[in-house]
């Protein structure tokens, strides 16, 4: 394992500390929980101080890193803290483990689609990655011992597929030299070596094929006592015989020209039969029927079109590495493309689902599309959906589409079925309507769905549905229709859906899960920036580098949402943007916050205030705990599924806010005395989770939540669930916890100036820690005592350092004389 950045190496030094490197690598843009760490690198029974040797390990390796790296260098390396773990986060590029799955995967899918050049090429790029056993100085890890089992796994099956496509193409020598290498380390792997018999033979060498049977078939019968496979037997009898054909090329199927762009020639596709290979049968990959092409045909030249229809020419992407203009999309070249694909390809989608979280970019994807259209784009009818019934959204298009093409369809009506009404009765828009009032929900369905097929017969037509998920079920049925029934007009329909709304409405749920099962729909799912991405956002908005703390809090802030990023990252001095969040935001972000908080109903928004108060990191089975304290009627589901609580990936039982400036937003608009309560309850969750388990010490939470409540509640109350803990430790004799829970209820009255009846409750507390020490430290002055050394390192560990002096032995003996 080597990190270099540039031409420099960075030093990852001591063997823990490069398989800690190593932990986060494999886990590269996700949290792993510090727990986790430890277990991967101390095993099951750390040292004490392992924590501490963990912070040391952190802190060289971010050293290490900003050493070599700089604002020139294109790749990004962090290392930083994320509740509850570190995250290590590089550009995606910046891994050869993941050029070589991409490379793979790409193979694959070239391989499946019959481009077999192409395939040998990717694949050839992908086993050049490799080099050596990966995380070979890690072995007597177990985590890696497990990630390098998994990429030699990926890396054989690169070599079956890359064996294939060879041997399509007659490559036998380059099999044979590749796969010899191969079967001599493990004998074992059968279907390679069925491969290098094949190649073997062909290449003109059928002793040597003979001489790897034998090889093989003497290892696996004295390794595991059986024979070879039938597939090998088989190749072996046949070369014995000498018939063994040579390898056919691979059956390519027929394809259709693009849909959108023009009114193309359609061809009915005819699958081609697989060729048999003598003993040896080649199982050919599946392919759709509908998405082949002709025997013989190149994959990159299309089906041949009529002569006097002019063919729009597909917009060119953005060569990789270029510099994007201002106002350009950052960070979404990847879903842009597969939208690119989903609507100009050579296959297009008839209606596409763009889903994602409020201000993830939606429509902003959609606007850059028609812009990359071109002049010559076909119509882009807009539309919204407004939750006002099917005839008031699907009355907007059909407006327009009228006002666009009415020449056109004039008369449209004469191929419609019986009883189906003209377009100038199908366009308005609202129930009252002239000429509405008498059709039932069918006849205007097969009204719409007529007039806007006969629309894009001869010309393209792109419909933009924006926010689906106000419409009602008769809108989606509609579009269900539309899909079903427009497979021979040159129609597109984009739709933009938010996805917490599929969480809480079942209706739309179901509604949207049928629409997703029809053929020729598409779905694109927008997710949140990375932090490599959310850099090169500020970056341009900025034209000027960005320190990459700064980066970090504003993605945490924010999620990676681009909306909010973007409103954040605008301000000039980020560094006051990092000090005050709140003042921060402008009226836009605000509404927009307040709007998204007043989507959900209010027992779903108690419950998020209730998380907001708990902190960062939320524990599921503690906020159940006082839910059920509080007699809440929200669950922690509906919270779940506003979108703005997420599980983490790591361990299921942490929640967390998808966008830290929701927690803080909430945490402003809370009341003083309801967020006093609130940390009350919290702080009586945790002291009754304490006193029915084994975990006894949980003071610095404890104490945060208790001292909370004292600020707006009665001190005295606020320290009872400690109380309540030092009453249960001492009828357990448990006398060192006795002393932790009086000396942390203490040091919260103190944190307040006392008055009234905080100052009895303090002279009490003193009085009964004075006698519990003297009760605990009756011991023989000639030796140590125990129980007082464990109060003082409970003591140190739970108190901060004012809070604790050790009570010297003159007034441990004034206690006792007292007592």
């Amino acid at each position: 394992m080597r990190v270099r950045i540039g031409q420099r190496e960075v030093a990852l030094g001591s063997p823990r500390q490069r398989a800690l490197f190593a932990v986060l690598l494999i886990s590269v843009g996700k949290t792993v929980p510090v727990h986790d760490i430890i277990n991967c690198i101390w095993g099951p029974a750390p040292p004490s101080a392992v924590t501490g040797t963990l912070h040391s390990y952190v802190s060289r390796l971010r050293k290490a890193i900003s050493d070599v790296l700089t604002t020139r260098h294109e790749i990004l390396v962090s290392m930083r803290h994320a509740a509850p773990g570190y995250q290590l986060d590089i550009s995606p590029e910046g891994t050869d483990v993941h050029r070589f799955e991409q490379l793979v995967e790409s193979g694959r899918t070239h391989f499946s689609a019959g481009d077999l050049p192409e395939a040998r090429r990717d694949l050839d790029r992908a086993m050049a990655l490799w080099t050596d056993t990966p995380y070979s100085e890690l072995a007597s890890y177990d985590f890696a011992a497990l990630e390098a089992s998994r990429l030699d796994q990926l890396r054989l099956q690169a070599l079956q597929i890359w064996a294939d496509a060879c041997l399509h193409l007659g490559a036998h020598d380059e099999v044979v030299r590749e796969l010899s290498k191969e079967i001599r380390r493990n004998p074992m792997l059968e279907r390679l070596g069925s491969q290098l018999m094949l190649a073997q033979y062909h290449s003109g060498s059928p002793a040597e094929a003979l001489m790897t049977y034998e090889r093989i078939r003497s290892h696996v019968s004295a390794e595991l006592g059986a024979d070879t496979s039938k597939e090998l037997q088989e190749i072996h009898q046949s070369i014995l015989r000498q018939d063994l054909p040579v390898v056919p090329p691979r059956p390519l199927l027929e394809s259709r020209p693009v849909v959108l762009t023009a009114p193309s020639v359609r061809t009915n596709p005819v699958q081609a039969n697989p060729v048999q290979a003598g003993p040896v049968q080649a199982t050919p990959v599946q392919a759709d029927p509908v998405h082949a092409r002709p025997v013989g045909t190149s994959p990159a030249v299309p089906a041949p079109v009529s002569a006097d229809v002019p063919v729009r020419p597909r917009p060119r992407p953005r060569p990789a590495g270029a510099v994007p203009p201002i106002g350009s999309l950052i960070g979404r070249e990847r879903e842009m493309e597969q939208l690119r694909s989903m609507v100009t390809g050579d296959f297009p989608r008839r209606t596409v689902l763009i889903t994602g979280e409020q201000g993830i970019g939606k429509t902003r994807l959609l606007k850059e599309l028609a812009r990359e259209l071109g002049p010559d784009r076909p119509e882009v009818i807009w539309a919204h959906c407004t939750g006002r019934g099917s005839r008031r959204t699907w009355g907007q298009v059909v407006q327009k589409v009228l006002r666009v093409r009415g020449d056109a369809l004039h008369g449209c009506s004469s191929g419609a079925g019986p009883g189906t009404p003209p377009p100038h009765e199908c366009h308005r828009p609202s129930d009252g309507d002239l000429g509405q009032a008498h059709l039932d929900d069918t006849a205007y369905q097969q009204a719409v769905v007529h007039l806007l097929l006969t629309a894009a017969a001869d010309e393209p037509l792109v419909i933009v549905l924006e926010d689906l998920h106000l419409a009602d079920t008769h809108t989606l049925e509609l579009l269900r229709l539309l899909t079903m029934e427009g497979q021979e007009a040159h129609l597109v329909v984009l739709a933009t859906v938010q996805e917490h709304s599929l969480a809480r409405l079942p209706d739309l749920r179901r509604a949207t899960a049928d629409l997703l099962r029809t053929d020729g729909v598409g779905n694109l799912h927008l997710t949140a920036l990375s932090p490599v991405q959310a850099h090169a956002l500020i970056h341009e908005l900025h034209e000027a580098p960005v320190p990459w703390h700064h980066v970090s809090f504003l993605h945490r802030a924010t999620g990676g949402n681009p909306y909010l990023l973007t409103a954040l990252a605008r301000h000039e001095d980020l560094t006051n943007v990092h000090k005050d969040l709140l003042a921060s935001l402008s009226f836009d972000v605000r509404t927009v916050l307040l709007s998204r908080l007043a989507e959900h109903p209010l027992e779903a928004i108690a419950v998020l205030e209730v998380c907001a108060v708990m902190g960062p990191v939320i524990d599921h089975y503690l906020l159940t705990s006082v839910l059920d304290q509080r007699g809440m009627t929200g669950t922690v589901k509906e919270a779940l599924d506003t979108g703005l609580l997420t599980r983490n990936p790591a361990d299921p039982g942490d929640l967390r806010f998808s966008q830290y400036l929701i927690r803080d937003y909430l945490l402003a608009g809370l009341d003083a005395v309801l967020k006093a309560q609130l940390h009350l309850s919290i702080a009586q969750a945790l002291a009754e989770r304490t006193a029915h388990s084994s975990r006894s010490v949980i003071g610095p939470d404890l104490t945060h939540h208790c001292t909370q409540a004292a600020v707006a509640l009665d001190p005295h109350e606020a320290v009872q669930p400690m109380i309540a803990l030092a009453d249960r430790a001492e009828a357990l004799k448990r006398w060192g916890e006795v002393v932790m829970w009086l000396a942390q209820a203490s040091a919260v009255l103190r944190s307040r100036p006392l008055r009234g009846e905080a100052v009895h409750a303090d002279r009490a507390l003193q009085e009964r820690l004075a006698r519990v020490r003297a009760t605990c430290f009756r011991c023989p002055t000639s030796r140590p005592c125990p129980k007082a050394e464990n109060s003082n390192a409970i003591l140190r560990r739970n108190l901060p350092g004012a809070c604790y002096t050790p009570r010297p032995a003159t007034m441990i003996t004034a206690a006792r004389q007292e007592t």
